[in-house]
C-alpha cells in the first residue's frame, strides 16, 4: 500500500516589510513633491502679497494729511485691499519699547522716528516696472512723502531660492523614484522566492496563470493600500505642524489639488505593488523547473 504524502497547502507568505517600508516613504516624498508642485503658483503669489511697501513720511506732515495721503494710497491700482496701514511714529515709538524696554532711549532724546504707511500688493502687479510705476505715483500724491521703499532684492532672492529649491526636490524626487523602484523590485523578488517552487508546481498541475497570481496580488494590493494610508498620515501630519507654526499658509492649499495628490498617492501605491509582484510572478511561471534550482 503506497504511503499517503502530506498534502502541501497553498499558502503564499512572502516577507513584504522592507517594500513596504520602501513603499511608504516613496509615497510620502511622491506626495510632497507633488504637493509643491501643484502650490508652487499659489506659494509665490503668497509670498508676493507679503511682501511690504513703505511709504515713509516727512517728518513735520499734521495727523490729517497722514490719513489722507493712506486715503489715497489705498485708491491706487495694485494696492490689495485692507492691508494699508497708518504706523504713527508714536506708535512706532511704542512698539520699540514694548520690544526693547521702556528705557532703551533716554526720556530726554525726542522721537527720532517718522509716520509710515505700510502696504502690500496684489500678486500680479509685483512686477518691477509695475512696482517702480507705483512708487512714483506715491511719491506725486502728496509733498509730505518722503521716500518709497519696497524689499525687491530680499523678494527676488526669495523666489530665486523657492525656484531652486523646486528644481532640487524635481531631481532628488526623480533620483528616490528610480531607486526606491529598483529597491521595491528585488525586495518582492526575493520575498517570492521562497514560493517559486509553489508557483511552477500549481502551473504544471494545470492551474490558470490568473489563479495563481490572484492570492499574491492580493496581497500586494492590501499592502500598496497600507503603504499608501500610511504615507497619507504622514504627509497630515506634516501639513498640520506647518499650519501650527504658519497659519496663514492655509490661503495657498486648494483643496482640489490636495484630494488630487491623496488619490495620486493612493494610487501609486497600489500600482508599485501590484505591478511589480505581477511581474515577479509571471518571470517564475515563464521558467523551466530545473532553472529554478
Amino acid at each position: 500500500m503506497a504511503g499517503k504524502h502530506p498534502r502541501t497547502k497553498y499558502r503564499p507568505k512572502p516577507n513584504y516589510w522592507l517594500a513596504n517600508v520602501s513603499v511608504t516613504l516613496l509615497l510620502f516624498l511622491a506626495g510632497l513633491l507633488g504637493l509643491s508642485w501643484l502650490h508652487s503658483r499659489e506659494l509665490i503669489d503668497y509670498l508676493k502679497e507679503n511682501v511690504n511697501l513703505t511709504v515713509e513720511l516727512n517728518r513735520d506732515v499734521q495727523r490729517a494729511d497722514a490719513e489722507m495721503i493712506a486715503a489715497d494710497v489705498r485708491k491706487l491700482d495694485g494696492v490689495k485691499k485692507g492691508t494699508v496701514e497708518l504706523i504713527t511714529k508714536e506708535q512706532g515709538f511704542e512698539d520699540l519699547k514694548e520690544e526693547f524696554g521702556e528705557d532703551f532711549l533716554d526720556d530726554e532724546f525726542p522721537n527720532p522716528l517718522q509716520d509710515m504707511i505700510i502696504l502690500n500688493l496684489n500678486a500680479e502687479d509685483v512686477e518691477k516696472t509695475k512696482v517702480d510705476g507705483l512708487k512714483s505715483s506715491i511719491r506725486k500724491l502728496h509733498s509730505g512723502v518722503n521716500n518709497v521703499y519696497f524689499q525687491d532684492e530680499l523678494f527676488d532672492s526669495a523666489i530665486r531660492n523657492l525656484n531652486l529649491l523646486n528644481w532640487g526636490m524635481t531631481v532628488l524626487g526623480l533620483i528616490i523614484l528610480l531607486i526606491a523602484i529598483f529597491l521595491i523590485h528585488n525586495t518582492i523578488k526575493l520575498s517570492l522566492y521562497s514560493n517559486r517552487f509553489i508557483v511552477k508546481t500549481m502551473e504544471l498541475v494545470g492551474a490558470r496563470w490568473g489563479f495563481i497570481i490572484r492570492p499574491f496580488l492580493t496581497r500586494s494590493l492590501t499592502y500598496g493600500l497600507i503603504s499608501g494610508l500610511v504615507a497619507i498620515l504622514g504627509l497630515v501630519l506634516l501639513g498640520y505642524s506647518i499650519y501650527k507654526t504658519y497659519p496663514s499658509i492655509v490661503t495657498i492649499f486648494h483643496l482640489k489639488n490636495t484630494f488630487l495628490i491623496i488619490g495620486g498617492v493612493l494610487l501609486l501605491g497600489l500600482l508599485l505593488q501590484s505591478l511589480s509582484t505581477v511581474f515577479v510572478v509571471n518571470k517564475y511561471l515563464r521558467k523551466n523547473m530545473n532553472d529554478l534550482f
